[in-house]
Protein backbone atom coordinates (compact mmCIF):
# COMPACT_ATOMS: atom_id res chain seq x y z
CA UNK A 1 0.00 0.00 0.00
CA UNK A 2 1.77 3.39 -1.07
CA UNK A 3 2.53 6.14 1.79
CA UNK A 4 -0.40 8.06 0.15
CA UNK A 5 -3.39 5.66 0.21
CA UNK A 6 -2.58 4.80 4.31
CA UNK A 7 -2.45 8.09 4.87
CA UNK A 8 -5.71 8.26 3.31
CA UNK A 9 -6.83 5.93 5.18
CA UNK A 10 -5.83 7.18 8.34
CA UNK A 11 -7.50 10.57 7.78
CA UNK A 12 -10.74 8.82 7.03
CA UNK A 13 -10.77 6.41 10.02
CA UNK A 14 -9.46 9.40 12.33
CA UNK A 15 -12.23 11.89 10.75
CA UNK A 16 -15.32 9.01 11.06
CA UNK A 17 -13.42 8.17 14.64
CA UNK A 18 -14.31 11.58 16.20
CA UNK A 19 -17.07 12.30 14.22
CA UNK A 20 -18.95 9.00 15.85
CA UNK A 21 -17.52 10.16 19.07
CA UNK A 22 -18.70 13.37 19.18
CA UNK A 23 -21.99 12.32 17.91
CA UNK A 24 -23.01 9.39 20.96
CA UNK A 25 -21.91 12.39 23.29
CA UNK A 26 -24.69 14.87 21.56
CA UNK A 27 -27.15 11.67 21.21
CA UNK A 28 -26.35 10.82 25.14
CA UNK A 29 -26.87 14.50 25.95
CA UNK A 30 -30.26 14.63 24.06
CA UNK A 31 -31.52 11.17 25.05
CA UNK A 32 -30.97 12.57 28.86
CA UNK A 33 -32.85 15.92 28.07
CA UNK A 34 -35.80 13.84 26.97
CA UNK A 35 -36.20 11.68 29.68
CA UNK A 36 -36.02 14.67 32.00
CA UNK A 37 -38.75 16.60 29.47
CA UNK A 38 -40.81 14.24 29.08
CA UNK A 39 -42.96 11.72 31.97
CA UNK A 40 -41.68 8.03 32.12
CA UNK A 41 -44.47 6.62 29.76
CA UNK A 42 -43.73 9.29 27.15
CA UNK A 43 -40.31 8.68 26.70
CA UNK A 44 -41.12 5.08 26.71
CA UNK A 45 -43.13 5.52 23.68
CA UNK A 46 -40.52 7.80 22.62
CA UNK A 47 -38.24 4.70 22.45
CA UNK A 48 -40.31 2.29 21.76
CA UNK A 49 -41.06 4.17 18.02
CA UNK A 50 -37.38 4.62 17.75
CA UNK A 51 -36.80 0.69 18.33
CA UNK A 52 -39.66 0.37 15.68
CA UNK A 53 -37.93 2.84 13.10
CA UNK A 54 -34.56 0.43 13.29
CA UNK A 55 -36.07 -2.58 12.97
CA UNK A 56 -38.48 -1.48 9.92
CA UNK A 57 -35.16 0.55 8.72
CA UNK A 58 -33.58 -3.23 8.92
CA UNK A 59 -36.17 -4.62 7.10
CA UNK A 60 -36.26 -2.11 4.04
CA UNK A 61 -31.89 -2.59 3.80
CA UNK A 62 -31.94 -6.08 1.95
CA UNK A 63 -28.18 -6.05 3.31
CA UNK A 64 -27.13 -4.02 0.60
CA UNK A 65 -24.53 -2.13 2.55
CA UNK A 66 -21.16 -4.24 2.79
CA UNK A 67 -21.86 -4.92 -0.78
CA UNK A 68 -22.51 -1.83 -2.28
CA UNK A 69 -19.84 -0.30 -0.38
CA UNK A 70 -17.43 -2.75 -1.36
CA UNK A 71 -18.53 -2.46 -5.33
CA UNK A 72 -18.01 1.42 -5.67
CA UNK A 73 -14.52 1.35 -3.85
CA UNK A 74 -13.39 -1.85 -6.18
CA UNK A 75 -15.20 0.82 -9.14
CA UNK A 76 -14.85 4.33 -8.30
CA UNK A 77 -15.17 5.67 -11.86
CA UNK A 78 -18.48 4.85 -12.00
CA UNK A 79 -20.30 5.29 -8.48
CA UNK A 80 -23.56 6.56 -10.45
CA UNK A 81 -24.49 3.21 -11.60
CA UNK A 82 -24.28 1.43 -8.10
CA UNK A 83 -26.21 4.01 -6.60
CA UNK A 84 -29.01 4.64 -9.09
CA UNK A 85 -29.64 0.65 -8.53
CA UNK A 86 -29.10 0.71 -5.01
CA UNK A 87 -32.03 3.69 -4.97
CA UNK A 88 -34.01 1.17 -6.94
CA UNK A 89 -33.47 -1.87 -4.88
CA UNK A 90 -34.19 0.60 -1.64
CA UNK A 91 -37.48 1.82 -2.53
CA UNK A 92 -38.28 -1.66 -2.83
CA UNK A 93 -37.11 -2.64 0.48
CA UNK A 94 -38.97 0.44 1.37
CA UNK A 95 -42.26 -0.63 0.49
CA UNK A 96 -41.08 -4.02 1.50
CA UNK A 97 -40.34 -3.39 5.00
CA UNK A 98 -44.33 -0.65 5.21
CA UNK A 99 -46.18 -4.43 3.90
CA UNK A 100 -44.63 -5.70 7.02
CA UNK A 101 -45.68 -3.22 8.83
CA UNK A 102 -49.20 -3.92 8.06
CA UNK A 103 -48.85 -7.76 8.08
CA UNK A 104 -47.55 -7.29 11.78
CA UNK A 105 -50.20 -4.94 12.80
CA UNK A 106 -52.76 -6.59 11.78
CA UNK A 107 -51.48 -9.77 13.88
CA UNK A 108 -49.85 -7.94 16.60
CA UNK A 109 -51.00 -4.80 17.62
CA UNK A 110 -47.97 -2.29 18.37
CA UNK A 111 -49.99 0.63 20.38
CA UNK A 112 -48.93 3.74 18.20
CA UNK A 113 -51.41 5.99 16.92
CA UNK A 114 -51.75 6.77 13.68
CA UNK A 115 -49.95 9.91 13.60
CA UNK A 116 -46.95 8.13 15.13
CA UNK A 117 -47.21 5.18 12.72
CA UNK A 118 -47.03 8.03 10.07
CA UNK A 119 -43.73 8.84 12.05
CA UNK A 120 -42.63 5.27 11.68
CA UNK A 121 -42.81 5.32 8.03
CA UNK A 122 -41.00 8.39 7.67
CA UNK A 123 -38.41 7.71 10.15
CA UNK A 124 -37.74 4.81 7.97
CA UNK A 125 -37.42 6.72 4.57
CA UNK A 126 -34.77 9.41 6.19
CA UNK A 127 -32.81 6.79 7.86
CA UNK A 128 -32.59 4.63 4.51
CA UNK A 129 -32.05 7.83 2.51
CA UNK A 130 -28.89 8.36 5.05
CA UNK A 131 -27.44 5.20 4.46
CA UNK A 132 -27.95 5.26 0.39
CA UNK A 133 -25.80 8.31 0.69
CA UNK A 134 -23.48 7.27 2.87
CA UNK A 135 -23.02 3.96 0.89
CA UNK A 136 -21.44 6.22 -2.10
CA UNK A 137 -19.23 8.23 0.17
CA UNK A 138 -17.76 5.23 1.92
CA UNK A 139 -17.12 3.55 -1.12
CA UNK A 140 -15.32 6.55 -2.56
CA UNK A 141 -13.55 6.41 0.96
CA UNK A 142 -14.62 9.68 1.22
CA UNK A 143 -15.74 10.05 4.64
CA UNK A 144 -15.68 13.34 6.31
CA UNK A 145 -18.99 15.02 5.37
CA UNK A 146 -20.46 11.80 7.12
CA UNK A 147 -18.88 13.11 10.64
CA UNK A 148 -19.36 16.78 9.59
CA UNK A 149 -23.56 16.50 8.70
CA UNK A 150 -23.88 14.14 11.73
CA UNK A 151 -22.44 15.88 14.30
CA UNK A 152 -24.03 19.87 13.38
CA UNK A 153 -27.31 17.77 12.47
CA UNK A 154 -27.36 16.41 16.12
CA UNK A 155 -26.11 19.31 17.37
CA UNK A 156 -28.84 21.56 15.71
CA UNK A 157 -31.89 18.63 16.88
CA UNK A 158 -30.33 19.64 20.36
CA UNK A 159 -30.35 23.40 19.82
CA UNK A 160 -33.73 22.55 18.82
CA UNK A 161 -35.12 20.44 22.47
CA UNK A 162 -33.38 22.97 24.34
CA UNK A 163 -35.12 26.02 23.35
CA UNK A 164 -38.44 23.92 23.31
CA UNK A 165 -40.88 25.36 25.89
CA UNK A 166 -41.84 22.67 28.12
CA UNK A 167 -45.38 23.08 27.65
CA UNK A 168 -45.15 21.97 24.13
CA UNK A 169 -42.82 19.13 24.34
CA UNK A 170 -44.44 15.94 23.91
CA UNK A 171 -43.88 13.03 22.06
CA UNK A 172 -45.54 14.06 18.50
CA UNK A 173 -43.47 17.26 18.50
CA UNK A 174 -40.09 15.72 19.52
CA UNK A 175 -41.24 12.92 16.65
CA UNK A 176 -41.72 15.42 14.07
CA UNK A 177 -38.21 17.65 14.51
CA UNK A 178 -36.10 14.32 14.81
CA UNK A 179 -37.56 13.51 11.29
CA UNK A 180 -37.19 17.29 9.77
CA UNK A 181 -33.28 17.37 11.38
CA UNK A 182 -33.04 14.10 9.39
CA UNK A 183 -34.34 15.10 6.06
CA UNK A 184 -32.31 18.12 6.26
CA UNK A 185 -29.72 15.81 7.01
CA UNK A 186 -29.96 13.55 3.85
CA UNK A 187 -30.55 17.14 1.73
CA UNK A 188 -27.30 18.10 3.16
CA UNK A 189 -25.64 15.00 2.29
CA UNK A 190 -27.00 14.74 -1.35
CA UNK A 191 -25.39 18.07 -1.92
CA UNK A 192 -22.37 17.10 -0.68
CA UNK A 193 -22.49 14.15 -3.23
CA UNK A 194 -22.85 16.17 -6.08
CA UNK A 195 -20.19 18.78 -4.82
CA UNK A 196 -17.75 16.64 -4.69
CA UNK A 197 -17.77 14.80 -7.65
CA UNK A 198 -18.85 11.40 -5.69
CA UNK A 199 -21.40 10.72 -8.31
CA UNK A 200 -18.89 10.04 -11.16
CA UNK A 201 -19.57 7.88 -14.48
CA UNK A 202 -22.67 8.46 -16.76
CA UNK A 203 -25.72 5.65 -16.30
CA UNK A 204 -28.37 5.10 -18.51
CA UNK A 205 -31.59 3.23 -17.76
CA UNK A 206 -31.19 -0.06 -19.31
CA UNK A 207 -34.43 -2.25 -20.40
CA UNK A 208 -32.75 -5.35 -18.43
CA UNK A 209 -32.76 -3.53 -15.00
CA UNK A 210 -33.85 -6.56 -12.58
CA UNK A 211 -30.70 -8.43 -13.88
CA UNK A 212 -28.26 -6.32 -11.98
CA UNK A 213 -30.26 -6.16 -8.97
CA UNK A 214 -31.12 -9.76 -8.67
CA UNK A 215 -27.03 -10.17 -8.63
CA UNK A 216 -26.88 -7.44 -5.92
CA UNK A 217 -29.42 -9.07 -3.91
CA UNK A 218 -28.26 -12.34 -4.61
CA UNK A 219 -24.67 -10.70 -2.89
CA UNK A 220 -26.29 -9.07 -0.36
CA UNK A 221 -28.41 -11.94 1.25
CA UNK A 222 -25.97 -13.59 3.74
CA UNK A 223 -25.55 -9.81 5.30
CA UNK A 224 -29.48 -9.21 5.38
CA UNK A 225 -30.14 -12.75 7.36
CA UNK A 226 -27.07 -11.43 9.87
CA UNK A 227 -28.88 -8.31 9.98
CA UNK A 228 -32.71 -9.67 10.21
CA UNK A 229 -31.37 -12.05 13.23
CA UNK A 230 -29.24 -9.36 14.99
CA UNK A 231 -32.77 -7.88 15.83
CA UNK A 232 -33.82 -10.48 17.77
CA UNK A 233 -31.01 -9.56 20.05
CA UNK A 234 -30.97 -6.05 20.71
CA UNK A 235 -34.15 -4.82 19.52
CA UNK A 236 -37.62 -7.40 19.54
CA UNK A 237 -36.76 -7.70 23.52
CA UNK A 238 -37.61 -3.73 23.66
CA UNK A 239 -41.17 -4.96 21.72
CA UNK A 240 -41.35 -8.05 24.27
CA UNK A 241 -40.95 -5.68 27.20
CA UNK A 242 -43.79 -3.26 25.92
CA UNK A 243 -46.25 -6.04 25.31
CA UNK A 244 -45.84 -8.08 28.54
CA UNK A 245 -45.31 -5.18 30.48
CA UNK A 246 -45.57 -1.02 30.18
CA UNK A 247 -44.58 2.09 28.46
CA UNK A 248 -42.55 2.89 31.85
CA UNK A 249 -40.39 -0.01 32.04
CA UNK A 250 -39.56 0.53 28.63
CA UNK A 251 -38.02 4.11 29.60
CA UNK A 252 -36.21 2.55 32.25
CA UNK A 253 -34.76 -0.44 30.10
CA UNK A 254 -33.84 2.41 27.81
CA UNK A 255 -31.90 4.88 29.96
CA UNK A 256 -30.17 2.42 31.55
CA UNK A 257 -29.18 0.68 28.31
CA UNK A 258 -28.28 4.83 26.70
CA UNK A 259 -25.71 4.86 29.58
CA UNK A 260 -23.78 2.40 28.76
CA UNK A 261 -23.30 3.53 24.96
CA UNK A 262 -19.94 5.10 25.63
CA UNK A 263 -18.35 1.76 26.96
CA UNK A 264 -20.12 -0.29 23.94
CA UNK A 265 -18.44 2.09 21.40
CA UNK A 266 -14.88 2.26 23.10
CA UNK A 267 -14.85 -1.48 23.01
CA UNK A 268 -16.47 -1.82 19.10
CA UNK A 269 -13.43 0.65 18.27
CA UNK A 270 -10.83 -1.28 20.08
CA UNK A 271 -11.93 -4.46 18.73
CA UNK A 272 -12.14 -2.78 15.18
CA UNK A 273 -8.32 -1.54 15.70
CA UNK A 274 -7.31 -5.00 16.91
CA UNK A 275 -9.11 -7.20 14.11
CA UNK A 276 -6.55 -6.60 11.35
CA UNK A 277 -3.50 -8.06 13.57
CA UNK A 278 -5.54 -10.93 14.55
CA UNK A 279 -5.98 -11.57 10.66
CA UNK A 280 -2.55 -10.98 9.63
CA UNK A 281 -1.04 -13.48 12.42
CA UNK A 282 -4.38 -15.69 11.89
CA UNK A 283 -2.19 -17.08 8.49
CA UNK A 284 1.50 -16.10 9.48
CA UNK A 285 2.08 -17.18 13.33
CA UNK A 286 -1.15 -19.32 15.27
CA UNK A 287 0.92 -19.06 18.37
CA UNK A 288 1.01 -15.58 18.38
CA UNK A 289 -2.38 -15.34 17.33
CA UNK A 290 -3.50 -17.34 19.94
CA UNK A 291 -1.44 -15.52 22.66
CA UNK A 292 -2.69 -12.21 21.52
CA UNK A 293 -6.63 -13.36 21.59
CA UNK A 294 -5.72 -14.19 25.45
CA UNK A 295 -4.58 -11.02 26.32
CA UNK A 296 -7.13 -8.93 24.87
CA UNK A 297 -9.59 -11.34 26.49
CA UNK A 298 -7.78 -11.21 29.53
CA UNK A 299 -7.36 -7.17 29.38
CA UNK A 300 -10.96 -6.55 28.19
CA UNK A 301 -12.42 -8.87 31.56
CA UNK A 302 -10.44 -7.34 34.23
CA UNK A 303 -10.89 -3.96 32.89
CA UNK A 304 -14.82 -4.80 32.56
CA UNK A 305 -14.67 -6.05 35.94
CA UNK A 306 -12.84 -3.41 38.34
CA UNK A 307 -15.85 -0.90 35.95
CA UNK A 308 -18.68 -3.08 36.54
CA UNK A 309 -18.08 -3.12 40.11
CA UNK A 310 -17.54 0.62 40.68
CA UNK A 311 -20.68 1.20 38.26
CA UNK A 312 -23.04 -1.19 40.15
CA UNK A 313 -21.94 0.37 43.58
CA UNK A 314 -22.79 4.13 42.55
CA UNK A 315 -25.81 2.66 40.37
CA UNK A 316 -28.58 4.93 42.14
CA UNK A 317 -26.63 7.63 42.64
CA UNK A 318 -25.57 7.79 38.48
CA UNK A 319 -29.05 7.44 37.48
CA UNK A 320 -30.67 10.26 40.29
CA UNK A 321 -27.63 12.92 39.01
CA UNK A 322 -28.51 11.84 35.36
CA UNK A 323 -31.93 11.54 34.93
CA UNK A 324 -33.37 12.57 37.63
CA UNK A 325 -36.67 10.95 40.71
CA UNK A 326 -38.57 9.80 38.04
CA UNK A 327 -36.08 7.33 37.08
CA UNK A 328 -34.84 6.21 40.60
CA UNK A 329 -36.03 2.79 39.54
CA UNK A 330 -33.36 2.47 36.97
CA UNK A 331 -30.41 1.91 39.06
CA UNK A 332 -30.87 -1.92 39.25
CA UNK A 333 -31.48 -2.27 35.68
CA UNK A 334 -28.25 -0.83 34.87
CA UNK A 335 -26.27 -2.95 37.31
CA UNK A 336 -27.23 -5.69 35.04
CA UNK A 337 -26.83 -3.83 31.92
CA UNK A 338 -23.12 -3.13 32.47
CA UNK A 339 -22.67 -7.07 33.43
CA UNK A 340 -24.40 -7.68 30.17
CA UNK A 341 -22.02 -5.34 28.47
CA UNK A 342 -18.64 -7.17 29.27
CA UNK A 343 -20.37 -10.23 28.25
CA UNK A 344 -20.79 -8.53 24.83
CA UNK A 345 -17.12 -7.60 24.59
CA UNK A 346 -16.30 -11.38 24.56
CA UNK A 347 -18.73 -11.91 22.00
CA UNK A 348 -17.84 -9.20 19.99
CA UNK A 349 -14.31 -10.23 20.56
CA UNK A 350 -14.87 -14.09 19.57
CA UNK A 351 -16.84 -12.70 16.32
CA UNK A 352 -14.09 -10.46 15.01
CA UNK A 353 -11.71 -13.66 15.72
CA UNK A 354 -13.92 -15.97 13.32
CA UNK A 355 -13.54 -13.00 10.83
CA UNK A 356 -10.03 -13.16 11.13
CA UNK A 357 -10.00 -16.73 10.94
CA UNK A 358 -12.13 -16.38 7.56
CA UNK A 359 -14.85 -18.52 9.10
CA UNK A 360 -17.86 -16.32 8.01
CA UNK A 361 -20.19 -19.72 7.85
CA UNK A 362 -19.35 -20.17 11.51
CA UNK A 363 -19.86 -16.51 12.50
CA UNK A 364 -23.52 -16.67 10.46
CA UNK A 365 -24.74 -19.59 12.00
CA UNK A 366 -23.55 -18.78 15.72
CA UNK A 367 -25.06 -15.67 15.36
CA UNK A 368 -28.40 -17.17 14.75
CA UNK A 369 -28.48 -19.58 17.69
CA UNK A 370 -27.40 -17.19 19.76
CA UNK A 371 -30.80 -15.29 18.29
CA UNK A 372 -32.92 -18.82 18.81
CA UNK A 373 -31.46 -19.26 22.45
CA UNK A 374 -32.37 -15.44 23.55
CA UNK A 375 -35.87 -14.90 22.15
CA UNK A 376 -37.92 -17.50 24.84
CA UNK A 377 -35.39 -16.45 27.47
CA UNK A 378 -36.23 -12.94 26.82
CA UNK A 379 -39.72 -13.29 26.14
CA UNK A 380 -40.21 -15.17 29.34
CA UNK A 381 -37.95 -12.38 31.88
CA UNK A 382 -39.85 -9.54 29.60
CA UNK A 383 -42.90 -10.33 32.02
CA UNK A 384 -40.92 -9.27 35.08
CA UNK A 385 -40.27 -5.22 33.52
CA UNK A 386 -36.80 -3.67 32.56
CA UNK A 387 -34.89 -5.58 36.07
CA UNK A 388 -36.34 -9.12 34.71
CA UNK A 389 -35.44 -8.10 30.67
CA UNK A 390 -31.60 -7.43 31.97
CA UNK A 391 -31.55 -10.36 34.00
CA UNK A 392 -32.60 -12.20 31.09
CA UNK A 393 -29.63 -10.91 28.76
CA UNK A 394 -26.96 -12.14 31.05
CA UNK A 395 -28.77 -15.34 31.64
CA UNK A 396 -29.03 -15.79 27.76
CA UNK A 397 -25.88 -14.56 27.79
CA UNK A 398 -24.73 -17.24 29.87
CA UNK A 399 -25.86 -20.06 27.87
CA UNK A 400 -24.53 -18.93 24.62
CA UNK A 401 -21.32 -17.91 25.87
CA UNK A 402 -20.85 -21.89 26.08
CA UNK A 403 -20.84 -23.07 22.42
CA UNK A 404 -19.43 -19.65 21.28
CA UNK A 405 -16.41 -20.70 23.04
CA UNK A 406 -15.88 -23.78 22.68
CA UNK A 407 -15.43 -22.80 18.82
CA UNK A 408 -12.94 -19.77 19.69
CA UNK A 409 -11.17 -22.75 21.37
CA UNK A 410 -11.27 -25.00 17.90
CA UNK A 411 -10.17 -21.42 16.45
CA UNK A 412 -7.39 -21.09 18.11
CA UNK A 413 -6.53 -24.84 17.90
CA UNK A 414 -6.74 -25.64 21.70
CA UNK A 415 -4.07 -23.53 22.42
CA UNK A 416 -6.41 -21.26 25.34
CA UNK A 417 -5.87 -23.74 28.13
CA UNK A 418 -8.48 -25.00 30.45
CA UNK A 419 -7.06 -23.72 33.39
CA UNK A 420 -6.98 -20.11 31.59
CA UNK A 421 -10.73 -20.31 31.18
CA UNK A 422 -11.43 -21.62 34.44
CA UNK A 423 -10.00 -18.82 36.07
CA UNK A 424 -10.86 -15.98 34.05
CA UNK A 425 -14.82 -16.62 34.02
CA UNK A 426 -14.23 -17.54 37.81
CA UNK A 427 -13.12 -14.38 38.27
CA UNK A 428 -16.05 -13.11 36.19
CA UNK A 429 -18.56 -15.50 38.30
CA UNK A 430 -17.42 -14.37 41.43
CA UNK A 431 -16.94 -10.33 40.48
CA UNK A 432 -20.73 -10.47 39.64
CA UNK A 433 -22.25 -12.08 42.97
CA UNK A 434 -19.86 -10.06 45.26
CA UNK A 435 -21.54 -6.70 43.21
CA UNK A 436 -25.30 -7.49 43.63
CA UNK A 437 -24.97 -9.23 46.92
CA UNK A 438 -23.37 -6.42 49.06
CA UNK A 439 -25.77 -4.27 50.87
CA UNK A 440 -26.13 -0.50 49.56
CA UNK A 441 -23.24 0.90 51.80
CA UNK A 442 -23.10 4.98 52.59
CA UNK A 443 -21.75 7.26 49.69
CA UNK A 444 -18.26 7.73 51.42
CA UNK A 445 -17.66 4.14 51.98
CA UNK A 446 -18.67 3.70 48.13
CA UNK A 447 -16.05 6.27 47.60
CA UNK A 448 -13.86 4.92 49.52
CA UNK A 449 -14.06 1.92 47.66
CA UNK A 450 -13.79 2.97 44.28
CA UNK A 451 -10.64 5.05 45.07
CA UNK A 452 -9.11 1.89 46.35
CA UNK A 453 -9.95 0.11 43.49
CA UNK A 454 -8.65 2.00 41.06
CA UNK A 455 -5.26 2.26 43.25
CA UNK A 456 -5.32 -1.89 42.89
CA UNK A 457 -6.10 -1.68 39.10
CA UNK A 458 -3.23 0.30 38.70
CA UNK A 459 -0.53 -0.84 41.62
CA UNK A 460 -1.27 -4.48 40.97
CA UNK A 461 -2.13 -4.71 37.36
CA UNK A 462 0.69 -6.88 36.36
CA UNK A 463 -0.61 -9.29 39.18
CA UNK A 464 -3.76 -9.52 38.66
CA UNK A 465 -2.84 -9.91 34.88
CA UNK A 466 -0.45 -12.64 36.13
CA UNK A 467 -3.91 -14.81 37.69
CA UNK A 468 -4.88 -15.59 33.86
CA UNK A 469 -1.07 -16.18 33.07
CA UNK A 470 -0.71 -13.31 30.74
CA UNK A 471 0.92 -9.98 30.04
CA UNK A 472 -0.52 -6.52 28.81
CA UNK A 473 -0.19 -6.34 25.47
CA UNK A 474 3.15 -4.48 24.23
CA UNK A 475 1.55 -3.55 21.59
Amino acid sequence: MSVTKTNSFVKNFSILSAGEIISHAISMLTNILLARLLSPESFGEYTLLLTYIFIFYTVSSLGLRQVIIRLIARNQSNSKYLFYYSVFLRIIGFVFSMLVFFVYDLFYNPGLSNFLILALFAGVFVQTAWETLQNVAFGMQRMEWTSIINVVGNFFLLGLYLVLPKNYCSVIVVVVLYVFVFLLKDFAYLISLYKFHLLTGKWKLKNNYWGPSRKLLAESFPFYVLAIFSLFSNQIPIIFLQNNSNLTEVAYYNTANKLMLPITMLVSTTISAVYPVFAKNYVSDMELFAKQVKNVLSLFTIIGIFGCLIITFFRNEMVYIIYGEMYKNTGDVMAYQCWYTVMLTVFSLIGNVFGAADRQKLLALTSIAYACVNVPILYYFSFYGAVGLAIGTIVASVINMTYNYYYLWKTVEGKISVGFTIKIFAILVLSFFISMLLPDFNFYIKTSFALLSVLILIKYRKYLLSLVDVKILNK
